[in-house]
C-alpha cells in the first residue's frame, strides 16, 4: 500500500509531501498541480515523460526528485542535467532509458498502466469499445499473458506447419530421388555378385595355374624318367655287351689255353719221339740189365 509521496522540484511543486491512504482525493482549482502529481507517479513507475527532456524540472533547479514510500520500501526517481537514476532502499540503479525501469524497482512497485488513469482517460469503461474494454480487463487480470502465450503458440504453430510443409516437400523429393535411384540397389547387388564371381574366377585361375605347374613338374619328371630309362637301357645293353665280351674273352682264354696245351702236347710229342728214338736205339742194343740183345 502506498504511504507517502514527496515531490521536489517537480514542475510547480518545489517541495510537496502527501500522506496517502487507501483513498486519497486531490481537490483544487485549475493549474495548481493536481495532474503534475499524477505525472510524477507515472514517471516514477514507468519512466515515461511526454514533454521535452528535463522540462519537468522546476525553473532554475538542476534536477527533480520523486519519492514514494509504500509498505517497507522507498523508491526515489531523480532526473535532471546532472543525474538520472533510481534509488531503492538506498541502493542506486542507473536508468536505462525512456520506458525502462530497473528490475528490482519494477518488482518492488508491482504497478501497471491499468493502475493509473490519466486526466483525459474515459471515466467509465462503459464508454470504451469492446476491444478497449477487453484489453483493459486483460491487463487487470493478467489475461494479456494468456493472449501473448496464445499468440506465441499460434506463431509457433504456423512455423511448425511451415516447417512440416518444408520437411514434407524434402521428404517427397527424397522419395522421388530414392525411386530414381532404385537401380542402384540392384546394381550394388549385381556388383557384389560380379565381385564374388571375380573372386571365384581368381581362385579358379590360381587352381588352374597350380595344376599347370604340377603338370609341368610331372612332364619334367617324365622326361627325367625317360632319360633315366634310356640310361637304364644303355646300361642293360652295356651289361649284355659286357657279358658277351666276357663270354668271348672266356672263349679266347679257353682257346689260348687249348693252344698252350697243344703246344705242350707238341713239345711232349717231340720229347716222346726223342725218347722213342732213344728207346729204339736202346732196343737195338743189349739190355744193360739182363744182357740180352734185341
Amino acid at each position: 500500500m502506498l504511504r507517502r509521496l514527496r515531490l521536489n522540484n517537480w514542475q510547480c511543486h518545489q517541495d510537496l509531501q502527501i500522506d496517502l491512504d487507501k483513498i486519497t482525493v486531490l481537490v483544487g482549482g485549475n493549474d495548481i498541480g493536481k495532474t503534475a502529481i499524477l505525472r510524477a507517479l507515472v514517471f516514477l513507475a514507468f519512466n515515461q515523460w511526454n514533454g521535452a527532456a528535463n522540462s519537468h524540472v522546476t525553473w532554475g533547479e538542476e534536477f527533480s526528485e520523486i519519492e514514494l514510500a509504500f509498505d517497507d520500501n522507498v523508491v526515489i526517481r531523480r532526473k535532471g542535467k546532472s543525474v538520472n537514476d533510481y534509488v531503492l532502499n538506498n541502493i542506486v540503479y542507473n536508468a536505462f532509458g525512456a520506458g525502462k525501469v530497473p528490475g528490482p524497482v519494477v518488482n518492488a512497485l508491482n504497478l501497471g498502466m491499468d493502475n493509473v488513469q490519466q486526466q483525459h482517460d474515459p471515466a467509465f469503461w462503459l464508454t470504451l469499445t469492446a476491444g478497449q474494454a477487453a484489453s483493459a480487463l486483460n491487463e487487470i487480470f493478467n489475461l494479456s499473458s494468456i493472449d501473448n502465450a496464445l499468440g506465441m503458440v499460434g506463431t509457433e504453430l504456423r512455423l511448425a506447419k511451415s516447417t512440416e510443409a518444408l520437411i514434407q516437400e524434402r521428404l517427397d523429393d527424397a522419395q522421388r530421388t530414392k525411386k530414381e535411384l532404385d537401380w542402384v540397389v540392384k546394381a550394388n547387388e549385381d556388383l557384389k555378385e560380379l565381385e564374388a564371381l571375380e573372386a571365384d574366377l581368381a581362385d579358379n585361375s590360381r587352381r588352374i595355374q597350380s595344376l599347370i605347374d604340377q603338370i609341368e613338374t610331372l612332364e619334367r619328371s617324365l622326361l627325367e624318367t625317360k632319360r633315366l630309362a634310356g640310361v637304364i637301357d644303355l646300361a642293360e645293353n652295356a651289361l649284355i655287351v659286357g657279358q658277351q665280351c666276357l663270354d668271348v674273352g672266356n672263349r679266347i682264354a679257353a682257346l689260348i689255353s687249348l693252344q698252350n696245351k697243344q703246344s705242350e702236347i707238341a713239345v711232349m710229342e717231340k720229347d716222346l719221339k726223342i725218347k722213342e728214338k732213344k728207346l729204339a736205339g736202346w732196343l737195338k742194343e743189349t739190355c744193360p740189365l739182363c744182357g740180352r740183345g734185341n
